[in-house]
């Protein structure tokens, strides 16, 4: 049971043992597969799509055993179409951008971020409004700001944002995609 895919050695086996142990794999083995089957079921109807992959592939590895009986087909064929539905969902999901507006998301939390806030001239500052794609990792992936002030300051806070880094937007416990709209202090330069 902890090795279902192991295989005896013929040479070093008697024939009753290794039709013995044939018998029992063939037994045991689509059970299990089952068994993964139904546990990959249950974690895409979760929305749990790696799970489902995980689960699916441990069942295929069973049902590909030369042992087993290949009257289980139907189960391979299910187990096939399962894991390509995780993998279209999971496609889908990992290029989907969350934003404030999905109350099941956990916002990113800042780890590090500094830009300058210090005004030479002695004028009001501007305010300006950075719009940041923070991705899986907590790296920012895109930024846009939209209240440009001068074209060579607009990059270096751009370049600045782009360094920060996040701990990702979490949604049922793993890390997403998530668009954030900040209002930041440009600097007068």
């Amino acid at each position: 049971m902890k090795n279902p895919l192991y295989q005896l050695d013929p040479a070093r086996s008697t024939p009753e043992a290794l039709a013995a142990f044939q018998t029992s794999k063939r037994l045991l083995l689509p059970a299990m597969a089952r068994r993964y089957y139904q546990e990959a079921r249950t974690a895409y109807d979760a929305g749990d799509f790696a799970m489902t992959l995980t689960k699916g592939e441990r069942a295929l590895a069973l049902l590909r055993d030369a042992d087993i009986d290949p009257s289980e087909s139907s189960l391979n064929g299910d187990v096939t179409d399962l894991m390509a539905l995780a993998t279209s969902a999971r496609t889908i999901e990992e290029s989907r951008i969350y934003s404030s507006a999905d109350r099941d998301v956990t916002p990113p939390r800042p780890i590090g971020r500094q830009l300058s806030t210090a005004s030479l001239s002695g004028r009001a500052p501007l305010t300006g409004r950075l719009e940041l794609v923070v991705g899986r990792t907590g790296e920012v992936e895109t930024v846009k700001l939209d209240t440009p002030v001068n074209g060579y300051h607009d990059r270096m806070i751009v370049s600045a944002a782009k360094a920060w880094h996040y701990r990702p937007a979490l949604k049922k416990g793993h890390p997403v995609r998530y668009s954030m709209v900040m209002s930041i202090t440009l600097p007068d330069f």
